[in-house]
């Protein structure tokens, strides 16, 4: 179960996000919380910071990356896995 993908932002490693039961969480790396604190890196509503975003938070943004309806239907077709595991389709 525990999947953990890199997340980058313009080729610099920014984070992680950790698959859970309930989706995942995203988390920044430690290098960027000490010098972007606060600041929108990623997304406004995921400013950097040093705990882990919840699942909510985190399931929210990284599904908006997805395409919707018959789309996610056919890509997770593809991949082998339900539309609602998006960290198995980002991956």
């Amino acid at each position: 179960m525990a999947k953990e993908l890199s997340v980058y932002l313009e080729k610099q490693h920014i984070g992680n996000l950790i698959q859970t039961y309930r989706g995942a969480r995203f988390v920044y790396d430690e290098a960027i919380y000490t010098e972007y604190m606060g600041m929108p890196l990623l997304s406004a509503s995921l400013p950097v910071k040093m705990r882990p975003y919840s699942e909510g938070l985190t399931n929210a943004w990284f599904r908006g990356l997805l395409p919707e309806g018959r789309r996610l239907d056919v890509l997770s077709q593809k991949i082998g896995c339900t539309p609602s595991d998006y960290v198995r389709i980002l991956a």
